[in-house]
């Protein structure tokens, strides 16, 4: 799975992810024409899907990630307590 962060000019971060089978450095070249559009694109990846204006784009890392990553962990049971009070 490929985790896509993008980085604009004086907004927050956006990250999506993306089931994508290829080479980061395949990936990476066919998302880099993005950049090269003067209007508005879209990215469509499997998990989603952002229309992004590339002039604002100041970079985007692109990382190879587990899937299980965003699966949440098992937590470990909380034992409960309870207070009894008598007379």
């Amino acid at each position: 799975m490929k985790r896509i962060t993008i980085f604009q000019e004086n907004c927050v971060p956006v990250t999506i992810d993306d089931n994508d089978t290829k080479s980061i450095e395949e990936y990476t070249k066919q998302l880099s024409t993005i950049l090269d559009s003067n209007n508005i694109s879209l990215l469509h990846t499997s998990e989603g899907s952002i229309a992004i204006r590339p002039n604002k784009i100041s970079s985007i890392k692109v990382v190879e990630c587990d899937s299980d990553l965003n699966e949440s962990q098992p937590k470990d049971p909380v034992e409960e307590s309870e207070d009894i009070i008598k007379d």
